[in-house]
């Protein structure tokens, strides 16, 4: 398993997004990207619904898994109040990974026990394994 962080404060959502790519497909060398764990600020909300498209693009084949957040933190950073984009990517070999989506209106109660959300996403507490 290899993982790799970066983050950008380019304003422009594409922009980061090629910055960050570029900067883990370097630092992950010849490892093929299987995840693409990505967080971005609010100040790209308009654009919110590209996200997974542009990072699927530039760092095919790997899986993207993210969310938006008000502190965003890759490769040792934490910027809040400014844009950013982070994604970390790892290299997974002998790893199965299953796309899913979860929208808002789906979750449940926030005091909601953890069989709630083993149901949502469709898994088994390792209790049970």
């Amino acid at each position: 398993m290899k993982w790799a962080s970066t983050v950008s404060e380019q304003p422009r959502l594409e922009q980061a997004i090629e910055e960050c790519a570029a900067g883990v497909l370097f630092r992950l060398g010849s490892a093929t990207p299987d995840l693409a764990v990505t967080f971005v600020s609010s100040h790209h909300e308009a654009d919110y619904d590209n996200v997974a498209r542009l990072v699927g693009q530039r760092l095919e084949p790997a899986r993207v898994f993210g969310c938006s957040g008000g502190g965003i933190v890759g490769d040792g950073v934490e910027v809040e109040e400014r844009p950013a984009v982070s994604i970390t990517g790892a290299s997974l070999p002998g790893v199965e990974i299953v796309d899913f989506h979860l929208d808002k209106d789906s979750l449940p109660d926030l005091d909601a026990g953890p069989d709630s959300w083993e149901e949502l996403v469709k898994v088994s507490s390792s209790q049970d394994l």
